[in-house]
């Protein structure tokens, strides 16, 4: 296991504290994969005064759903981009732009609670194979087995990072095994990879934790430097009536 730094990283180092523990918003290891594994996953190239790369995935053909933390910094002037339909970033043929932004009304970038925000595209998505809307579930089971795949850093050494979209197993954990490691909040929910060697690493803020029968129960949020094999993620089944009212919200206005 690689030695976490002591910083809240997205891409470039932005420091976040809450009492003594470091958050880290990561995930990493893995084996390389195909689009068609996880056609929801976009790519989001994020330039909001410095610039930072996050994961997100597809609610319709207008709408990304990612970490409210991935765009704290995006205020005044912001440039959000999003790239979708190849696993290999250099083949990529679908970019989007994103005109509207719209964070979770009670995030708290300290406690990290409410970790969820929805983009809002420019022009819709070409949906077909590669390119796949993905279903929000209402409720998801302790030990269970799910997916995240990111194109995230594969070296926290040297921080490289990959231009191949990379999967990792991670196994729900129940609330109360989450609850302690500390920290925990209402809609938070944890994981831990039943791989040996593979765990969260920085880029992959906001991407999907999806089920077997490919529907989402969590995005990446963060972990704690002292426990970087238990990566914490928002509980999106959780806002699953937040998601559906504010992206008729954002659509509408």
């Amino acid at each position: 296991m690689l030695k976490f730094t002591r910083n809240f990283v997205l891409f470039m180092c932005i420091t976040y504290a809450r009492s003594n523990n470091t958050m880290e918003p990561y995930v990493i290891g893995g084996d390389f994969t195909d689009i068609t594994h996880f056609p929801h996953s976009v790519f989001l190239n994020i330039d909001c005064m410095s610039t930072w790369i996050c994961g997100s995935s597809i609610l319709n053909q207008r709408i990304l759903l990612t970490a409210a933390h991935c765009i704290t910094g995006c205020k005044r002037q912001w440039k959000i981009e999003g790239y979708a339909g190849h696993e290999n970033l250099s083949k990529v043929k679908v970019m989007r732009t994103v005109n509207k932004i719209l964070m979770h009304e009670n995030f708290d970038d300290q406690s990290m609670a409410n970790d969820i925000a929805l983009l809002y595209l420019v022009k819709s998505l070409p949906l077909g194979k590669y390119i796949q809307r993905v279903t929000i579930r209402k409720w998801h089971s302790p030990s269970e087995i799910a997916s995240v795949a990111g194109w995230g850093i594969v070296n926290r050494v040297t921080n490289k990072d990959s231009i191949y979209l990379k999967r990792a197993l991670q196994r729900v954990m129940s609330p109360r095994l989450c609850a302690r490691f500390g920290g925990m909040y209402s809609g938070m929910m944890c994981a831990k990879s039943p791989e040996k060697n593979t765990s969260p690493a920085s880029g992959d803020s906001g991407s999907a934790l999806i089920t077997k029968d490919m529907q989402q129960i969590g995005l990446v949020s963060y972990i704690f430097s002292e426990y970087p094999e238990m990566p914490i993620y928002t509980n999106v089944s959780h806002y699953y009536f937040w998601i559906k009212t504010k992206s008729i919200s954002l659509h509408c206005s």
